[in-house]
């Protein structure tokens, strides 16, 4: 069939299939390999070692490792024998009752969440008036501006803050495990750093 590809170098076989050639000369097929053959079988290798490369690199992608590794540490919580008591305040609920309990000597206002966890006025609104339903938090006013409300936690949300604390405190052993503190600081900088740069 005209213009089918032959490795057997019959002369029927048409050399101006490129792929047809190249596999002639990686078979050695040719009885002579011309300069324009070297050409073509060189840029083929060149192509060949950079889609190599490029695959290898996607294997080795930060994204990719951070990513996976997000999803054992979420299989790791799914199989925690305290998961129920933890997962009724997940996601933005957790953080804020950690951050909450972290910060029990001081007032903390809305403000001082958004700033810290990067949020909006409204999504933080809302957040809050979740856990105000669900019984995690209370608001209060403050002496100095009636028109403030400092945010605190409910005596339910302090008892769960110890849990999680407990929790948290194991995963983060199991978590860095095998690691010297400097690794730890150079890893904890590395992301903050990886952070910055998607900001």
């Amino acid at each position: 069939m005209r213009g089918a590809c032959h490795l057997s170098c019959k002369k029927r076989c048409p050399n101006k299939n490129i792929l047809c050639r190249i596999w002639k000369i990686r078979l050695n097929c040719n009885k002579s390999v011309n300069s324009i053959d070297v050409k073509i079988l060189y840029r083929y290798n060149v192509v060949r070692q950079t889609i190599l490369k490029g695959v290898d690199d996607m294997e080795r992608a930060v994204g990719k490792e951070l990513r996976s590794l997000n999803n054992l540490i979420m299989r790791h919580f799914e199989n925690s024998p305290r998961r129920k008591q933890i997962e009724s305040a997940t996601g933005t609920n957790g953080w804020i009752i950690v951050y909450l309990s972290r910060n029990r000597e001081r007032d903390i206002f809305q403000k001082d969440l958004e700033t810290q966890f990067g949020i909006t006025r409204s999504t933080t609104s809302k957040v809050l008036n979740l856990m105000e339903r669900k019984g995690f938090i209370q608001r209060e006013k403050v002496a100095c501006d009636a028109r403030l409300k400092k945010i605190v936690l409910t005596p339910m949300a302090l008892e769960l803050s110890d849990e999680m604390h407990d929790y948290a405190v194991r995963f983060e052993q199991t978590l860095t495990k095998g690691f010297t503190e400097n690794e730890q600081d150079n890893l904890l900088d590395y992301i903050q750093r990886m952070k910055t740069n998607l900001k």
